[in-house]
């Protein structure tokens, strides 16, 4: 019936084989639709298809286009995608100011590169001013979800702090502990 959300998942089956004949150009063909439809997984696909050379050509600036389709809907990977195109300057002139936008949406959603690179940029005062405590606050989140290098630079950036700073931070830790889970438990509470 033309359900963007329908005709994507049907284009991923199409583009992995999964129970159905694989087939790249259908499957392609069905996430473009869902992508044109509005759905914003479809719109990240397409732009990663895009960024990457995957199945289509790659163009920078298609992939730019459909990623800030995606992102502006607050899908969390195509707004990461966002930000690593405006700090690497891919497809576009860099702009560190609009990466630090992009990794801080994507980190307050829980996403581990974001926080990651927002917790780096604000150590280092990229596209903002310098605050470590900010940095070492979002290093440890990415740390706490096993990002490989966070815990190295979350460690550095805590000998760098007051203990003043370090007993905020612990405190702004526990509230986000205690956030998570209990939206843990409401996802279990509702069989996901």
């Amino acid at each position: 019936h033309g359900e963007a959300g329908a005709r994507y998942n049907l284009g991923i089956k199409y583009l992995m084989g999964e129970g159905i004949k694989q087939d790249h150009v259908k499957g392609m063909e069905l996430i473009r639709q869902a992508a044109e439809g509005g759905n914003p997984a479809a719109q990240y696909t397409v732009g990663f298809m895009y960024d990457q050379g995957v199945d289509l050509q790659k163009d920078d600036s298609l992939a730019l286009y459909w990623y800030r389709e995606s992102a502006a809907k607050g899908y969390t990977d195509a707004q990461f995608a966002l930000a690593q195109m405006f700090a690497a300057g891919q497809g576009i002139p860099a702009d560190q100011v609009e990466a630090l936008k992009w990794f801080r949406k994507a980190a307050k959603a829980n996403h581990a590169g974001a926080q990651y690179n927002l917790g780096t940029y604000m150590a280092h005062g990229t596209g903002t001013a310098k605050d470590l405590p900010e940095a070492a606050y979002w290093l440890s989140l990415a740390a706490s979800q096993g990002h490989e290098h966070a815990v190295a630079n979350r460690d550095y950036v805590l000998k760098l702090l007051t203990e003043t700073e370090r007993v905020e931070l612990d405190r702004r830790l526990q509230t986000a502990n205690k956030l998570a889970n209990k939206n843990d438990e409401k996802d279990k509470a509702l069989g996901f």
